[in-house]
């Protein structure tokens, strides 16, 4: 899903939930989740192509409220505004981070993490190691999911330098996650769209 930019103030109520634009004041009204990772999760399903069914978890932060209650285009209007969030206040290597972990595979997912490779190049200089690596740590399930002694195998490098380096990429994306959560944190509850952290 591309990242779109849109351009609305507009409140919506609808029951216990409020889809509040950008601008929004959301003192008194109901969040729709609780975590930045189901915020992203609902963000990429609504924008995956229609037809296609995704794995989902429905988060319920209080009774009567969830992001199911919305319709199909309030839930397109709710998340463009998320993606608007998104590119907005993320560095590219951290929309790349985003893009990676949550969107489908296809050629936006191809591209982050082709940019993420370069974002770790300083690791190794096997492009095709790098690659390997970061696409690891988005793949998820042993069919999907490559050891290090294969993906070291298709690099040409040693076993030992590829799980040393994978041990850095790990932690290069690990620490990206973290950016990605303290940056979007407080733009999603400030817009009440996400529980406020206790």
């Amino acid at each position: 899903m591309q990242i779109a930019h849109v351009a609305s103030s507009t409140n919506y109520a609808f029951g216990p939930l409020t889809l509040r634009a950008p601008g929004a004041e959301a003192r008194h009204a109901v969040a729709l989740f609780r975590t930045v990772d189901r915020v992203l999760q609902f963000a990429f399903e609504v924008g995956a192509a229609s037809g296609v069914k995704t794995a989902k978890l429905n988060e319920f932060t209080s009774p009567g409220s969830s992001d199911n209650n919305l319709s199909l285009a309030e839930r397109k209007i709710q998340a463009l505004w998320i993606m608007d969030v998104i590119r907005t206040h993320l560095t590219a290597e951290q929309r790349a981070w985003v893009e990676a972990n949550y969107d489908g595979a296809g050629s936006i997912r191809s591209r982050a993490i082709a940019a993420l490779a370069l974002y770790v190049e300083d690791i190794h200089a096997s492009r095709a190691l790098l690659v390997g690596l970061v696409t690891r740590n988005f793949d998820h399930g042993e069919p999907y999911c490559k050891s290090c002694r294969e993906i070291a195998r298709s690099a040409g490098v040693p076993a030992t330098t590829a799980c040393r380096a994978d041990q850095k990429v790990m932690r290069a994306m690990d620490e990206l996650r973290d950016t990605v959560e303290r940056q979007l944190r407080p733009q999603l509850e400030r817009r009440g769209w996400l529980v406020r952290a206790a």
